[in-house]
């Protein structure tokens, strides 16, 4: 994972790659995680969408969809329990991918 970084649209020009997809973290003013998601298109374009949730983020590219739902789904457990997070839903399989969850098999 690499980050965390300024959540901005400067870095997130600056860093992301387009068209590449991936994996990223959503951290408050004091560092700490408060969302996990995922981009299985554009991964620039989707961390744009949290701007105004968070003050920094982290990222790790994938080479496919089902390997960034498995790896969203690692990172949402790891972080589901802290006071801050906010994401209540478990992450689900991107669309075709029939993959149960690596850590609670859902």
């Amino acid at each position: 994972m690499r980050g965390p970084y300024p959540l901005t649209l400067i870095q997130i020009a600056l860093l992301i790659h387009p068209k590449r997809i991936g994996v990223f973290l959503i951290y408050n003013e004091k560092k700490e995680v408060i969302y996990v998601g995922r981009s299985d298109e554009e991964l620039a374009k989707e961390l744009k969408k949290y701007i105004d949730m968070g003050k920094f983020f982290s990222y790790e590219y994938v080479v496919s969809p089902k390997e960034g739902y498995l790896l969203e789904c690692k990172y949402f457990h790891k972080y589901k329990d802290n006071s801050n997070f906010l994401r209540e839903d478990h992450p689900i399989p991107p669309a075709g991918i029939e993959e149960k969850c690596p850590v609670c098999g859902l």
